[in-house]
């Protein structure tokens, strides 16, 4: 009867490994598919924004920055690529010496919570003036899935004209 019990608790605990490679897969993919997609997308912009150089649209962090750039808003490109490569190092720094230091934790947190906003108003931009009235739905789609869907619309709308979108007025 103990074999049988322990026959149970092993395939139990083989599952549990198994979802847990499946679910590292996953994120390994999207990872990957996202990185093309937004790379592509930044490229395609910016071939047809008049640049001969696409090639850094693959640069991981400057990325960021070229995003930002073609929403004419290079400081927040800038400022979300530094925090990106903040989180990357973040990261390591947890992973490298296996202690949970809270405070940097928290830095951390803080970091991605300030880059998703940054990403979001960047993408907001770029869907306004490329996607038109349809530009705000798809900033609700890309925060109702926490940034999932951001490199995906990119994508989408990679090939329309930009139009230029005004400036919001301060109202009195």
């Amino acid at each position: 009867m103990a074999g049988f019990g322990v026959l149970i608790v092993s395939g139990i605990l083989s599952a549990i490994f198994l979802f847990f490679i499946a679910v590292f897969a996953a994120a390994a993919a999207y990872i990957m598919a996202s990185y093309v997609l937004e790379g592509f997308s930044i490229a395609c912009m910016r071939k047809k924004a008049g640049d001969a150089h696409t090639f850094p649209a693959w640069i991981p962090f400057y990325s960021k920055y070229l995003l930002g750039k073609l929403a004419d808003r290079r400081v927040m490109g800038a400022v979300s690529a530094l925090l990106t490569l903040l989180s990357v190092c973040l990261c390591v720094y947890f992973y490298v010496c296996r202690e949970l230091n809270t405070l940097w934790f928290i830095l951390l947190l803080m970091a991605l919570l300030a880059v998703f906003i940054l990403d979001t108003l960047i993408a907001h931009r770029i869907y306004k003036s490329r996607a038109g009235k349809y530009g705000d739905v798809l900033t609700v789609f890309t925060v109702l899935s926490l940034g999932l869907l951001r490199p995906v619309f990119l994508f989408a709308v990679r090939n329309r004209a930009a139009e230029s979108v005004p400036a919001p007025e301060c109202g009195n």
